[in-house]
């Protein structure tokens, strides 16, 4: 029996102006969540613990989301199930997170009396050095987006006369006239995409879990589809759809990429796009009047080729950068003792109602 795609997303990435974290989202009995939140060094056992869960979660018949760590994809940063709304997320840098109603939603879980502390004390000078080297490298590899993401913004900008917007506000006014709905629709964001570890990693198979229809955006420049959904999400919202609203990844000013209505059942997605490649479905009209001259399309051909460029210099810097992370994880496993990750396991499983 072929098993179902798995749901995933990212919640944070570098970006054009450093990491971006949209984890903020999982705090406070809004999040409609009970939240554990894993504190602890590299190599602690936050990521295993949480695979753990999100296998005992799919044992007992759950819907679960997989938010794997855009610098290091086979790593977990939180798993959620939607059945049981229980969440776990690693609340350690860069996407800190602190309790917000301590007990009554959020548990803050820290195995730091699992370390063998003259064993750290023993390796801080190469923990420290390795801190520094991984730093340098996620610091080329944001250089080489905010390049990336300039030479992308050109085109956007010298697209931008050239949209009919008349014709995205008949199209938006169109597909939702007739429906309201109570109360303005709920948003919430996440990411499909991200420059990770040499490579840039797409998660298009989350989209057929939601989606049993989809429209994708002809745009190689980002100005009309950006604008497209930006108005279609403020539609639904206004009509009372909730809306899930998933950005693009590396700008420095992120315009939307996709627009998910899962109570609907169908998603847009832009298309012709260096982060999203290789969309499939309904083709929209093409909101972009004709570009004058055939000398602007070749050179705005030639700037999308060298972002993609770029953005490649870039995972190939996230990629160093696991792999010096990788050195600093098996420092933190030498000195740490699982068995509390393990007793974590055991609370959690019983607070879920699985033991």
């Amino acid at each position: 029996m072929e098993s179902k795609p798995k749901i995933r997303f990212f919640f944070g990435s570098n970006t054009a102006v450093g990491f971006r974290s949209y984890f903020e989202q999982l705090l406070g009995p809004n999040s409609g969540y009970r939240l554990f939140i894993l504190k602890g060094g590299p190599g602690t056992g936050k990521s295993s613990l949480m695979k753990k869960m999100g296998a005992a979660f799919e044992r007992a018949g759950d819907q679960v989301i997989y938010i794997p760590c855009a610098s290091d994809p086979d790593s977990l940063d939180a798993v959620m199930s939607v059945t049981r709304r229980l969440a776990l997320v690693d609340g350690t840098a860069p996407h800190t997170l602190d309790p917000t109603c301590p007990g009554a939603v959020e548990t803050m879980l820290d195995p730091g009396d699992g370390f063998d502390l003259a064993l750290m004390e023993k390796n801080r000078e190469e923990i420290l050095s390795l801190n520094q080297a991984i730093s340098y490298r996620h610091s080329r590899a944001t250089g080489f987006i905010a390049a990336a993401d300039a030479l992308l913004f050109q085109n956007e900008k010298a697209a931008a006369p050239y949209v009919d917007e008349a014709a995205i506000d008949d199209f938006v006014y169109g597909y939702f006239h007739g429906l309201e709905r109570e109360g303005r629709g709920r948003e919430s964001k996440r990411l499909l995409s991200a420059v990770s570890v040499d490579a840039i990693i797409y998660f298009q198979e989350t989209l057929s879990c939601f989606c049993k229809k989809r429209y994708c955006i002809p745009d190689p420049y980002g100005a009309a589809s950006g604008l497209f959904l930006e108005k279609l999400k403020n539609a639904a919202l206004s009509r009372g759809v909730d809306t899930l609203s998933c950005p693009c990844s590396i700008a420095k000013n992120p315009r939307l990429d996709h627009v998910i209505f899962r109570g609907l059942g169908v998603g847009f997605s832009k298309t012709c796009d260096l982060l999203n490649p290789g969309q499939e479905g309904v083709l929209l009209p093409d909101f972009m009047k004709p570009l004058p001259k055939e000398a602007d399309r070749e050179k705005m051909a030639e700037l999308n080729c060298r972002a993609g460029e770029l953005l490649f210099a870039a995972a190939k810097e996230v990629g160093e950068a696991k792999r010096l992370h990788d050195e600093l994880e098996a420092l933190y496993v030498k000195a740490m003792d699982f068995s509390v990750m393990e007793g974590f396991y055991h609370r959690i499983l019983g607070e879920a109602g699985l033991n």
